[in-house]
């Protein structure tokens, strides 16, 4: 797959998710996260390295879930001095700024969040845990780091309305300033708590 100039792949780290947003297909089901090695993940990225790849995509739910293994991960592709970049995905909860400015440093040129809404009242329907303050903390910081802010954005939870709607727009159009937004409909999944309500 090409990505510009670059060869790019993709790398899941982890597997699952430790929190329970209402909407997704596994929210009544025990979270747990399954995390592999910094020095396997490591070793993945070398052999893509070796094989051509210089862009890569974590698809994991939220690579910086565990930022210590987080750390170690983007220490040894520092060290590595790889030509390579990276894209990754995380809850805006887990912005911080030792953690950016060592993202950009590795090559993270892309951060895509789960922002959902710029309503809390809908925040704390969907059992986010984040603020809507979270969300535009996430942004600025990612910004500043002079990485791309992606943002995933969900209405039609129950209790949404014109009003809550209205916030998010704003929210998105005048607080967080996103590089780029995509807007999804909440699809009931079975299993989620927004299914038996």
């Amino acid at each position: 797959i090409l990505s510009g100039a670059k060869i790019t792949d993709c790398l899941i780290t982890s597997r699952g998710c430790v929190f329970r947003c209402s909407f997704c297909y596994q929210g009544d089901v025990k979270r747990k996260a399954r995390m592999r090695s910094p020095e396997n993940v490591f070793q993945e990225i070398n052999l893509l390295h070796e094989r051509g790849v210089r862009n890569i995509e974590i698809l994991d739910d939220n690579f910086l879930l565990n930022k210590k293994r987080c750390h170690l991960i983007l220490d040894k592709i520092i060290e590595s001095k790889m030509d390579m970049s990276f894209r990754v995905r995380s809850r805006v909860s887990s912005a911080d700024e030792e953690l950016w400015k060592k993202m950009k440093r590795a090559g993270v040129y892309a951060v895509s969040f789960g922002m959902e809404s710029g309503s809390q009242k809908m925040l704390d329907k969907m059992r986010k845990g984040t603020k809507i303050e979270d969300n535009i903390r996430a942004a600025a910081l990612t910004k500043k780091y002079g990485m791309m802010c992606f943002s995933s954005w969900v209405f039609g939870m129950p209790g949404e309305s014109e009003d809550t709607i209205r916030e998010t727009e704003n929210h998105i159009l005048l607080k967080v300033k996103p590089t780029t937004i995509s807007l999804m409909i909440v699809l009931p999944f079975p299993m989620t708590p927004i299914y038996y309500e």
